[in-house]
């Protein structure tokens, strides 16, 4: 199999720049729970990052399934946070750029007519939505009306 668009090649390294991103995002803020006594919440984001690392491992096999070289070309910085609220409303950001990014995605495949990629992508989209779903979630049972517990108590 040989990529035939190049526009599907561009979709598919910024995808794999996203999720690697995602990856030392969430292993980074994971630490900072784990800093502050948050197991729980640590943990929860280190799975988050594996979760992450399937997709970047999915993606890279696709690229090389499509006569590609991998390379996440430009990672995103982690964003620095100073309490969990924050932490929280990050990597809500970040997921919510990744679901709109996979979306377009998922567009661009069906306009040329590439089922596979189009499914691909699609497959991803549901995760990432998922994903999304599980840190609003925690954002909800940690925030009130968009403000962390902790911003109100300084």
């Amino acid at each position: 199999m040989t990529v035939r668009e190049p526009g599907v090649a561009g979709y598919l390294g910024r995808a794999l720049s996203l999720e690697m991103a995602m990856v030392q995002q969430y292993l980074s803020h994971a630490r900072l729970a784990s800093h502050w006594g948050m197991d729980r919440a640590a943990q929860w984001l280190r799975g988050e990052a594996q979760g992450e690392m399937e997709h970047a491992d999915r993606i890279t096999g696709r690229l090389l399934a499509l006569g590609m070289v991998p390379g996440a070309s430009v990672l995103r910085p982690v964003t620095p946070v100073e309490d969990f609220g924050a932490l929280l409303q990050a990597n809500r950001d970040r997921e919510r750029e990744i679901v709109a990014f996979y979306e377009g995605a998922v567009t661009y495949c069906r306009r040329l007519g590439d089922a596979d990629g189009g499914a691909f992508f699609n497959d991803l989209l549901a995760e990432e939505r998922q994903h999304l779903s599980e840190v609003e979630a925690w954002y909800t049972a940690h925030t009130e009306d968009g403000t962390s517990r902790s911003q109100r108590r300084r």
